[in-house]
């Protein structure tokens, strides 16, 4: 029940923000653009927590109150997951480079191109079996590869991954979200 309720507390906030971003005043284009994507993303993602472990869900993309959900149907899976796939592919757009922001903890383009590719991928799978979408999943995961710009890499040293972290040294070549 918790899970539930915090997927669907995450997406009302996310749906709220959407609805209301473009009233504030006193924001950058460029920010607001970024604010939109990170709350496309995270709608996208609460979607897809819900997705992969309970199927088809209500599909809620206007912020409504938590007490009128329960009049709200299941969207079969296929429909929910193309709501993910539109909000995400939208917040790759929007989001700034990972190089840009400085630390693995907010939604970069890496983020949103490696949670792209695993939702593909899951599409693939069952049950929906959509086998179209693997080479959808290769195109983001490869993006995420190649991006000169974030240069992804492994830390060689495992340990020193840990020891970045207790000592708030963010290796962004090595965290992607």
């Amino acid at each position: 029940k918790a899970f539930w309720q915090t997927c669907y507390e995450g997406i009302y906030r996310a749906n709220l923000l959407l609805v209301n971003i473009n009233k504030a005043e006193k924001i950058s284009d460029a920010n607001r653009a970024a604010i939109e994507g990170e709350a496309l993303f995270l709608r996208a993602y609460f979607y897809f927590l819900l997705a992969s472990n309970f199927g088809g869900v209500p599909l809620i993309t206007e912020p409504i109150l938590p007490t009128e959900y329960i009049a709200i149907p299941r969207t079969p899976l296929a429909e929910v997951y193309a709501q993910i796939i539109t909000d995400m592919e939208s917040a790759e757009t929007k989001v700034k480079g990972i190089r840009a922001i400085g630390f693995g903890g907010r939604v970069s383009k890496s983020a949103v191109r490696g949670l792209l590719a695993r939702v593909n991928l899951h599409m693939a799978g069952y049950p929906l079996r959509d086998l179209s979408t693997n080479e959808e999943g290769r195109k983001w995961a490869k993006m995420v590869m190649d991006d000169t710009e974030a240069n992804h890499r492994l830390n060689p040293d495992f340990r020193q991954v840990f020891i970045n972290y207790s000592s708030d040294k963010y290796d962004v070549g090595e965290s992607i979200w």
